[in-house]
């Protein structure tokens, strides 16, 4: 089974999920980052990964 046809839930932890979604929404690297207690380059550091577990080139 290819990576297009998993559903989100098998492919990216609960995290990437939670980053994920909240910038589809359109908060800043920053924002994420003051609601879950982080560092704006570990919300960077998540993105890369969902993008690269989803095959997404840019």
């Amino acid at each position: 089974m290819t990576t297009s046809m998993k559903p989100a839930s098998e492919i990216l932890s609960p995290r990437e999920i939670e980053i994920a979604s909240s910038y589809a929404d359109g908060d800043t690297y920053q924002k994420i980052a003051d609601q879950l207690c982080i560092a704006p380059s570990t919300v960077r550091t998540h993105l890369a990964s969902v993008y690269r577990k989803l095959e997404v080139s840019s």
